[in-house]
């Protein structure tokens, strides 16, 4: 989908994972309201804050 499709399918109220294609185009995913989403990034970035460091 194009910005102009995204913009008219983020106007609806609800939860999205929305997906940036090299292209350009995008992917939009409904998700149920109670859905908790993490990157990789994300992931890594908590693992070594909260991992317990051996002096």
């Amino acid at each position: 989908m194009n910005v102009k499709e995204l913009i008219v399918v983020l106007s609806l109220p609800g939860h999205y994972e929305v997906i940036t294609l090299e292209n350009g185009e995008f992917i939009v995913t409904p998700l149920p309201p109670d859905a908790i989403l993490i990157s990789k990034e994300s992931h890594a970035d908590s693992v070594s804050h909260f991992c317990i460091k051996e002096d």
